[in-house]
This record gives structure tokens, sequence and C-alpha cells, in this order.
């Protein structure tokens, strides 16, 4: 069975487009992960009944929100800030500008290099670096 993963920088249930894929995806036959982050507290509620409804596709949360973890939401915050600034000024660092695509780029790249797929597909932009890295490795 082939595995794809799709990596987003939203959430499932604030990304109808992605939902849609994974859930076709996996009726296909197709072993599915999808690997998202924090991206709005309203969907936080949503994303448990998607998670529940299609318990065939693995759902990876590579980042929580505020409601988690506060000290560590806000470093996230802090450091895609500086990321951004940097990379304005560092255009020829690769790393960097991937860091400055997504406030959670470690954290979503980190959840993606360790799941082993025929295919990844990134979702939106701030997801490409991500999925790059996942598919170089």
């Amino acid at each position: 069975m082939q595995h794809v993963v799709l990596i987003t920088t939203k959430q499932p249930s604030s990304n109808p487009r992605l939902l849609k894929e994974a859930v076709c995806l996996s009726e296909a036959g197709y072993k599915v992960s999808v690997v998202y982050n924090f991206w709005s507290s309203w969907a936080e509620k949503a994303d448990v009944s998607i998670v529940r409804k299609y318990p065939a596709i693995n759902w990876v949360k590579a980042a929580s929100g505020p409601g988690g973890s506060a000290t560590g939401y806000w470093y996230t915050r802090i450091r895609f800030k500086i990321f951004r600034i940097l990379a304005t000024v560092l255009k020829s660092n690769r790393w960097l500008q991937a860091s400055a695509t997504s406030q959670f780029y470690p954290e979503l790249k980190k959840n993606a290099v360790r799941l082993q797929a025929a295919l990844y597909i990134a979702h939106n932009i701030g997801a490409l670096p991500a999925a790059a890295a996942a598919a170089k490795k």
C-alpha cells in the first residue's frame, strides 16, 4: 500500500481542500498521514470530530496552540518573528528562508521527515520546505 503524506500549516477543519483530498486518497486505498499544526482555537474543537470520523487517516499534530503550552506557543511566535526579520537580511541562507515560511516550520519538518512515504504533498506555501525536506530524506 502506497503511503501519501499531506503537510499543511493549518488544521484539518480550517482546510476543507486538504480534508477532501485526504479522505479521497484514503478511500482509494492509500495509506494517508496528515501533518498539521495549530492555526486557530475554533478549529481545535472541530478537529476532534474530524479525527474521530476518519480513523483510517494518521493525523499528526506537529505543534499546539496557546491551549497546550502557552510558553511553547509564545516561543514559536517570537522565533518566527526573528526568522522573518533575519530572512530579509540573509537572503542566501536557505535554512533561514525555510524557517521564515511558517511559525511551526521546525515542528512540521521534524514530523514529516519521520514518515516514510511515496509522495509528500505540501498543501500551502508554508508547508513546502517541510515537504521538500521529507522527500529529500
